[in-house]
């Protein structure tokens, strides 16, 4: 039988991280007795996580790029 390895913190990806984050507020919600439909919801809507769930706005990964900013003008 092979013997499962422990996994390191740094081993995962910020993504993975997110995934984590969504199942364990998902879960949460349910046992706090929301719907599936209600849960489904509010995962989806990020502004409704904690705030200590959600990373500092210095560890974002991906820039914010103002759609409206062209820069061939």
């Amino acid at each position: 039988m092979a013997r499962k390895q422990k996994q390191e913190i740094a081993d995962f990806t910020p993504i993975e991280w997110a995934a984590f984050q969504a199942n364990e507020w998902y879960k949460a919600l349910r046992k706090a007795g929301f719907t599936v439909e209600q849960s489904m919801e509010l995962i989806s809507d990020r502004n409704s996580y904690p705030d200590w769930m959600l990373p500092d706005r210095d560890d974002n990964i991906i820039p914010f790029i103002d759609p409206d900013d062209d820069e061939d003008d």
